[in-house]
């Protein structure tokens, strides 16, 4: 198999992203993108791409 890389994860960054989004009171339809971006930046992985390249890519 190829190389994978195992990045680590700042356990306060995890309990500061925990903390700030339990006390989110907005709906989860309107919080969706912004928990979603958050959660990527945490994880140290790419935002999620918009949908017209999704398209153009076959995706959907």
């Amino acid at each position: 198999m190829g190389n994978t890389t195992i990045k680590t994860i700042d356990e306060q960054a995890v309990q500061q992203f925990i903390t700030f989004w339990s006390k989110v009171k907005g709906s989860e339809l309107a919080t969706a993108q912004s928990f979603v971006s958050g959660l990527c930046a945490l994880l140290n992985m790419p935002p999620p791409m918009p949908a017209p390249t999704l398209i153009r890519l076959g995706w959907c």
